[in-house]
C-alpha cells in the first residue's frame, strides 16, 4: 500500500546536507508562518521509520544516522496546515 503523505507542496522547502551522509543530516528550512510547527520524518524505501520528532521554533535539526543501513531514505518535513515535502538521501 502506498504511504499517505498528505498534500505535497512545492510551497514548502528545505535543505538537507551533507546528502550522501555517513554520521548525521542537518535538516534546514526557512523562517515563516509556514515552519512555526513542523514533524521531520525519516524513512526507508521499505517504509520503516528511522526517526520522527516534532520541532517548534527552530530553523534546523541534526538527525544522527551513523548506524543506520547504507542506502536510501525519504525525508518528510509536514507543517501544522498538513503541507509537506519530501527529499531523498543516501546513507553510505
Amino acid at each position: 500500500a502506498p504511504l499517505q503523505h498528505g498534500k505535497i507542496t512545492s510551497e514548502l522547502t528545505f535543505k538537507v546536507f551533507p546528502n550522501p551522509s555517513q554520521q548525521s543530516v542537518v535538516v534546514n528550512w526557512p523562517n515563516g508562518p509556514s515552519y512555526d510547527k513542523v514533524v521531520i520524518k525519516v524513512w526507508d524505501t521499505q517504509g520503516k521509520i528511522y526517526w520522527q520528532q516534532k520541532v517548534q521554533q527552530s530553523q534546523s535539526v541534526t538527525i544522527p544516522c551513523k548506524t543506520w543501513p547504507f542506502g536510501n531514505y525519504f525525508i518528510r518535513l509536514t507543517n501544522d496546515r498538513g503541507q509537506s515535502t519530501i527529499q531523498q538521501i543516501l546513507k553510505q
